[in-house]
């Protein structure tokens, strides 16, 4: 009988998660408190974003332009910015008033994700498929400077494709 080949670059996400989720609860982020990931541009940016987008979608209202901020700004062009994340629409199953978790939620699933496509890089370029690929991939998601930059959610996604690009 032939034994079944371990596919290790499942576990680099999934132990990301892990690592993110105990950190999540030492600081009380949602959903085991009250906290968020936000700061900087999170709170200034993308929360506000997010709230307004999802007032749009779930209330209705015009896309392309917004009262809700100074005298009045154009939408459309935000929206092609921010937007340009597939996952910001997972800022549409919480309420207005919860984007923080929304945001704390999708910071979780890019860091994952990070640590996924990068172990699928290291496995196509070393053509490997053991521990070192998991180490090396959750040390990229979880280095000083993706966590230094999370609040950038936008450009998270430039560390989720850049393995791939460069693959």
């Amino acid at each position: 009988m032939k034994a079944k080949k371990i596919n290790y670059i499942w576990f680099a996400p999934i132990i990301t998660l892990g690592i993110m989720l105990i950190l999540y609860a030492i600081n009380g982020v949602f959903p085991f408190g009250n906290s968020t990931t936000a700061v900087n541009d999170g709170i200034a940016q993308y929360m506000p974003f997010l709230s307004e987008f999802a007032y749009k979608i779930k209330e209705g209202g015009s896309l392309f332009f917004s009262w809700h901020a100074g005298r009045g700004i154009n939408f459309w062009a935000n929206l092609a910015y921010y937007l340009s994340s597939p996952l910001n629409f997972i800022a549409l199953l919480f309420p207005v008033e919860r984007m923080d978790d929304a945001f704390s939620i999708i910071t979780l699933i890019k860091l994952a994700l990070m640590s996924l496509t990068f172990s699928i890089y290291l496995r196509y370029t070393y053509r490997r498929n053991d521990l070192s690929i998991v180490i090396f991939s959750v040390v990229w998601s979880l280095s000083a400077f993706t966590i230094g930059t999370t609040y950038l959610l936008t450009w998270a996604d430039a560390l989720i494709f850049f393995p791939l690009v460069i693959m």
